[in-house]
């Protein structure tokens, strides 16, 4: 650092914050269903991500996008997107691990079509392929209103 720079903001502790590492799903916590109407408090409950419906390899869940999860032209912000479509996923991989292990994320690719419209938006995934040590997830978000499909995406999911 050069002489007198400002070194940034302070990192505060939040209050009720979790450390890394536990406790949670697998670190002693409770575990998670996929039959949970709620995803967990967190990020993805913050954003207002619901579960609508889910089963072994598979999961839906949706949002309904409003005036804060928009960017500056109005339309559903990426990554509230590519969130919605993260937690789907780890939700459908999950479903295929053993109780004690929960999904990281290795890889997420999505491919946006359409800008995604203020309503109801709604991501549907699936296990594609269950591996020795990592498993694949595809998924699809679509404007529920239209039945428009604004993105696609595959990820690889490893559980630890």
């Amino acid at each position: 650092m050069n002489g007198g720079e400002d070194p940034g903001p302070a990192v505060e502790r939040v209050e009720g914050a979790v450390p890394r590492g536990g406790p949670g799903p697998g670190h002693g916590g409770s575990e998670r269903s996929m039959d949970d109407e709620s995803l967990g408090k967190g990020f993805s409950d913050f954003i207002g991500v619901e579960h609508r419906e889910g089963d072994d390899g598979s999961v839906m869940l949706g949002l309904t996008a409003v005036e804060h999860h928009l960017n500056p032209a109005g339309t559903v912000h990426g990554g509230v997107i590519a969130t919605l479509i993260d937690v789907a996923m780890g939700r459908a991989a999950e479903s295929q691990m053993e109780d004690e292990q929960v999904p990281a994320t290795i890889e997420l690719k999505t491919n946006y079509l359409e800008p995604g419209r203020p309503g109801r938006i709604v991501a549907t995934a699936h296990v594609r392929k269950r591996g020795r040590n990592v498993i694949v997830v595809e998924a699809e978000v679509h404007q529920d209103e239209t039945d428009e499909v604004i993105a696609l995406a595959i990820g690889t999911y490893a559980p630890v």
